[in-house]
């Protein structure tokens, strides 16, 4: 099968449980298409930051309205996302920086707030809004306050770290350390350290692993990327199971990125060459994918973050068309009007 003729199986294949339909806008694409009963519908595209406002003192904010300085960049090459709360973090190796866009006051916050950093990943928040930001060239995880300020940097040895999330529960991070082939779990301050998981391809072994997400029900998601699949696990690093493998098909990868679940704990993985993201069930049965190859609307240009808010909002970084896509999980049963 070819490239092309994958991705149109991908983007038509769909074998969710039939449900009531949900009212949709015939004018935003929709997965899968008519006649079939729409799971995901397009909402917007995020590129420019200018619709958020920069938290800054009163001085400065006279100062850009005057003047017009400070007007914020659009989004250069968004590699990563992640949601805490109405926080979307969009990590942008190109911007050198993370953006934090607040749903809630429509503020925005740039990570650092003086400086850059080199290649930042993924990023991953506490309770408190401190924002934690793996940066895969310098080889370092950081904290970061709410407001910007670099806090300090976790101890200990990474080789390339990517993936971050947050276990509140456990007051926890989760690290993939891509270069070590490896899960990484500490205390916010780097305290508490363990490092789960050897080179290999064997259960609980790991060959480049990219992404993780924690799910409701406490498990581990992790991209196990070129081993070309994706393992459960529980949060002490014990493995359960493992779905896909190397192809050109439905429900097999090429180039996994990020993952994320949705409210219902469908499992979404975003593959770079397929330009699509697959959603699968938690014992990892393919049933529906989204995207193609383009520019437009639903389309893709190499993707690689992907977050989901506990509303059903899906943010997928489509890295070489410099946006963030937003969906909408429509759900199985649950009818929304658009």
């Amino acid at each position: 099968m070819t490239r092309n003729a994958c991705i149109t199986a991908l983007a038509l294949t769909a074998v969710l449980t039939p449900s009531a339909g949900a009212a949709v806008s015939r004018n935003a694409p929709v997965y899968p298409p008519p006649p079939e009963t729409a799971r995901i519908r397009y909402v917007r595209s995020i590129r420019s930051l200018e619709p958020w406002k920069p938290r800054r003192g009163l001085l400065k904010r006279l100062l850009r309205a005057v003047t017009g300085s400070g007007r914020q960049a659009a989004l250069v090459r968004p590699l990563g996302v992640s949601v805490a709360g109405r926080v979307v973090y969009i990590t942008d190796p190109g911007a050198g920086c993370v953006h934090a866009l607040d749903g809630e006051d429509s503020s925005y916050v740039r990570i650092p707030r003086k400086g850059t950093l080199v290649s930042p990943v993924d990023a991953a928040a506490d309770a408190d809004g401190n924002v934690f930001v793996t940066d895969s060239k310098r080889a370092t995880v950081t904290s970061f306050a709410p407001d910007g300020r670099r806090r300090y940097s976790l101890p200990g040895t990474f080789v390339r770290p990517t993936g971050i999330a947050f276990d509140a529960g456990r007051n926890l991070l989760y690290i993939t350390d891509t270069g070590a082939h490896s899960i990484i779990t500490c205390a916010p301050d780097g305290s508490s350290r363990r490092d789960f998981g050897t080179r290999g391809g064997g259960q609980g072994e790991f060959n480049f692993p990219t992404s993780i997400r924690l799910a409701a029900d406490s498990a581990l998601y992790v991209v196990d990327a070129m081993n070309f699949r994706v393992q459960r696990l529980d949060r002490s690093g014990t493995f359960h199971a493992m779905f896909g493998r190397l192809g050109d098909g439905s429900g097999n990868f090429s180039r996994p990125k990020g993952i994320a679940l949705d409210p219902d704990g469908h499992v979404y993985v975003v593959d770079a060459l397929f330009d699509a993201v697959q959603i699968f069930d938690r014992d990892g049965t393919f049933l529906l994918a989204f995207g193609e190859p383009g520019r437009g609307a639903g389309q893709f240009w190499l993707p690689s973050g992907i977050a989901i808010d506990p509303d059903g909002t899906i943010y997928v970084a489509d890295a070489y068309n410099a946006r963030v896509q937003v969906f909408e999980y429509l759900g199985d049963s649950k009818s929304r009007e658009p």
